[in-house]
C-alpha cells in the first residue's frame, strides 16, 4: 500500500510538471515571432561568416548589438544551415521550457508535503501572455532570464555542496552578464548576498575569501578576457547602444511610467510585496534584537531566497528599467523579474498560510483567476482607436498601439499589410530581394529607420546608417537636446548624411525633404515611396534606362535645367539658399561645371 501511494504521488508530480510544461510551450511556439531590432544582429552574424567581422557595415567596427553570447549562438547555428529567424525563435522556446522547469523543481522545493505540489509560479508563467510572447521576439529575452533563474536556482536551492553553489551561480550570471550587460547589476546582488550569509553564517576571513573567488572565477576566466577583446575591437567599454538610447543619462519619469504600465494590466505581479509581509511578520516574530532577527532571516532556507527575489526585483527594477527610462517595447523590461515576482508571492503565501491546505489552495486559485482579469484588461489599452484616450500615440500619420511611446511590438510586428496581405517581415522580404535586383552590382548607402533593419538585411545593402543611431558612433554620440521616447530621441543630420554619401530613404522621408527627392517603386499591391538623399547621376541613369516601368523618381539634371533658365527670376537670396541644397544634394557628388557655375556667378553678384 504504502509503494502503491507513493507511486501514485509521484505520478501526480510528474503529471502536473508535464502539463504545465505542454501548455507554456504551447502557447509561446503559437505567439513565436521575431521583432525587427534583431535583424541588425542577423546582419552582423551574416557578415561575420562572409568573414568582413563582426560589423554592421564593413570596415566599422561599432558594437551596435548588446547580447554577445545571442550572437554567437544565432552565428553558430546559421553556420550549421539553419535560419537565423528559426534559430532565435527554438532557442528562446528551449529557455523558456527550461525556465518553466527549474520553477517546477523550486515549488517542489518549497512543498512542505509532496502530496500538495501546486507549482504557482510555473503554472502562471505559463499562463502570462506577454511571457509568452517574450518566449521568443527574436531577442535574447528568454535566454537572459533563463540565466539569472538558474543562478537563483544555484545558490538558493541546488544541492550540490556550498563551492559548486558559488561557481555554477557566478558561471550563470557571467554569461547573462555577456547576454546583456545591465546583468551587472543581478551578479553585484547576488555577489553581495553570497557574502553576507557567509559573514552572518560565522564563516572565518579565510572561507569567505575563498567564496569570492569561487564565485568571481567565471568573470576572471570568461568575462575579463572577452572585455579586452571587445575593448580592443570596438574602442569601447560600452556598446554603441548605451549611447544611442542615452544609458547614461537618467529618465525616471518615463522608467517609471514603463513599469506603471506593467503593473496597470498586470496587478497580480504587485503580490511580490507579500514577501515584505511575510519577512517582517511571521519570520520577524522571532526572540532577540533586530539584528539577531536579520541574521535569522538570512540564515534560514525559507526566507533567504525572499531576501534575494526582492532585491532582485527593486534593484534591477530602480537601478535599471526606471533609470534607463524602460523600453518603447511593452513588458519586455520586465520580463527578467516576472518569474521573481511570482516566486515571491507564492514562497510567501506558503509560508503565511503552511498550517492550512485549504486556505493554501483558496489563495493560489484566486490568484490565478485575478491573472485570467489581468489578462483581459491588458488587451485594452492596445485596442482602442478613440481619439479620446490621451494614452494612444500616432505612428507613420496612423493611429497605433501605444502608451506614451510604448507599444504592443508583437502586434505591431505580426499585422498583416491590407495593401499586399503579408506580415511585416515576409513584406521586407519580398521588397528586399525587389531591391536586389534592382541595385545588383551596385553600390548602394541607404538610411533606415527601425523596422527597416529587416529591408536591409534581405536586399542586401553594402551600406547602412541607422537613423537613431544604433549602429552608427557618430549619431549615438550626438547632443541630446530633449527626451523623448526610449531610443528613438536621436536623428541623422542630413550633413552627415551627404557627408556619407547615402543614396536612399525608404518607405519614409528626411525631416528636410523636397519634392524632387520623391522617388517610387511600381508593385502589384501599392507602390512604395522613398525619398532620394544625395543624387548619383550614374546610378539615377541606370534606373532610369533600365526599371523605367518600375522605378519613378524626378531627373534632378533636368530640374537644374529648368532652375536655370528661371533663375532671371529668382532672387539672389534664394538662389544663394538654393545652391546649399542642390551643393548638397547632386554638386558634392556629382562633377557638374557646366551647371555649377551659373549659380556660383548669381552667388558672386
Amino acid at each position: 500500500m504504502i509503494k502503491k501511494s507513493l507511486s501514485w504521488s509521484k505520478f501526480r508530480l510528474v503529471l502536473t510538471a508535464e502539463i504545465i510544461l505542454i501548455m507554456g510551450i504551447y502557447s509561446a511556439i503559437r505567439l513565436r515571432w521575431v521583432c525587427d531590432d534583431i535583424f541588425i544582429t542577423f546582419r552582423y552574424a551574416k557578415n561575420w561568416l562572409d568573414g568582413l567581422g563582426i560589423v554592421y557595415n564593413a570596415g566599422e567596427h561599432v558594437e551596435g548589438y548588446t547580447h554577445f553570447l545571442w550572437l554567437c549562438l544565432i552565428t553558430f547555428f546559421q553556420k550549421l544551415g539553419i535560419s537565423p529567424i528559426d534559430s532565435s525563435e527554438w532557442l528562446g522556446i528551449g529557455a523558456y521550457g527550461t525556465l518553466l522547469s527549474i520553477f517546477l523543481i523550486i515549488s517542489y522545493r518549497l512543498t512542505d508535503k509532496k502530496n500538495f505540489y501546486i507549482p504557482l509560479t510555473a503554472l502562471i508563467l505559463a499562463l502570462h501572455y506577454d511571457f509568452n510572447i517574450w518566449a521568443t521576439g527574436g531577442l535574447e529575452t528568454s535566454l537572459f532570464t533563463l540565466l539569472i533563474s538558474l543562478s537563483f536556482y544555484a545558490i538558493c536551492y541546488m544541492r550540490t555542496g556550498r563551492n559548486n553553489q558559488f561557481l555554477l551561480a557566478g558561471l550563470f550570471l557571467t554569461l547573462a552578464v555577456l547576454t546583456r550587460p545591465d546583468a551587472i547589476i543581478f551578479y553585484v546582488i547576488t555577489f553581495l548576498f553570497v557574502i553576507v550569509r557567509e559573514l552572518i553564517g560565522g564563516e572565518t576571513p579565510r572561507k569567505i575569501l575563498s567564496a569570492a573567488l569561487i564565485f568571481n572565477s567565471s568573470v576572471l576566466v570568461i568575462y575579463i578576457p572577452y572585455l579586452f577583446w571587445k575593448v580592443s575591437y570596438y574602442g569601447s567599454f560600452f556598446p554603441n547602444t548605451y549611447y544611442a538610447k542615452s544609458g547614461f543619462a537618467s529618465y525616471y519619469s518615463q522608467g517609471f511610467y514603463y513599469l506603471y504600465t506593467y503593473f496597470k494590466f498586470y496587478t497580480t505581479s504587485l503580490l511580490f510585496l507579500l514577501g515584505i509581509v511575510y519577512l517582517f511578520l511571521v519570520r520577524g516574530k522571532s526572540q532577540g534584537t533586530a539584528s539577531a532577527r536579520i541574521r535569522e532571516l538570512f540564515r534560514s532556507d525559507q526566507s533567504a531566497p525572499i531576501i534575494l527575489a526582492l532585491a532582485y526585483i527593486l534593484g534591477y527594477g530602480i537601478f535599471f528599467i526606471a533609470k534607463v527610462g524602460g523600453d518603447f517595447m511593452y513588458a519586455r523590461f520586465v520580463i527578467p523579474l516576472v518569474p521573481f515576482f511570482y516566486f515571491t508571492a507564492e514562497a510567501s503565501l506558503r509560508g503565511l498560510l503552511r498550517d492550512s491546505r485549504v486556505l493554501l489552495a483558496g489563495s493560489f486559485l484566486t490568484v490565478l483567476v485575478l491573472l485570467y482579469v489581468d489578462h483581459s484588461r491588458r488587451v485594452i489599452p492596445f485596442i482602442e482607436s478613440s481619439s479620446k484616450n490621451k494614452d494612444i500615440i500616432i505612428l507613420s500619420g496612423d493611429l497605433k498601439l501605444g502608451l506614451n511611446g510604448i507599444v504592443d511590438e508583437r502586434w505591431l510586428n505580426m499585422r498583416i499589410n491590407p495593401f499586399t496581405g503579408l506580415d511585416l517581415t515576409s513584406s521586407a522580404k519580398q521588397l528586399g530581394f525587389e531591391f536586389k535586383k534592382y541595385f545588383s552590382g551596385k553600390e548602394i548607402r541607404v538610411l533606415i529607420q527601425g523596422a527597416q533593419a529587416r529591408l536591409a538585411y534581405y536586399a542586401g545593402f553594402d551600406y547602412c546608417i541607422e537613423n537613431y543611431g544604433l549602429t552608427d558612433a557618430y549619431i549615438a554620440h550626438l547632443p541630446l537636446k530633449e527626451r523623448g521616447r526610449p531610443g528613438h530621441e536621436r536623428n541623422a543630420p542630413n550633413d552627415y548624411l551627404v557627408s556619407k554619401r547615402i543614396n536612399f530613404m525608404f518607405g519614409s522621408f528626411p525631416q528636410e525633404y523636397s519634392g524632387y527627392q520623391y522617388i517610387q517603386f511600381k508593385r502589384p499591391n501599392r507602390d512604395y515611396p522613398g525619398a532620394i538623399i544625395t543624387y548619383d547621376r550614374e546610378l539615377m541613369r541606370y534606373l532610369r534606362e533600365k526599371y523605367s516601368s518600375e522605378i519613378r523618381f524626378s531627373d534632378f539634371e533636368e530640374y537644374l535645367d529648368g532652375y536655370i533658365r528661371g533663375m532671371k527670376s529668382i532672387p539672389a537670396g534664394q538662389i544663394k539658399s538654393d545652391y546649399k541644397k542642390f551643393k548638397d544634394y547632386y554638386f558634392s557628388r556629382n562633377y557638374d561645371p557646366g551647371r555649377e557655375r551659373y549659380f556660383l556667378e548669381r552667388g558672386e553678384q
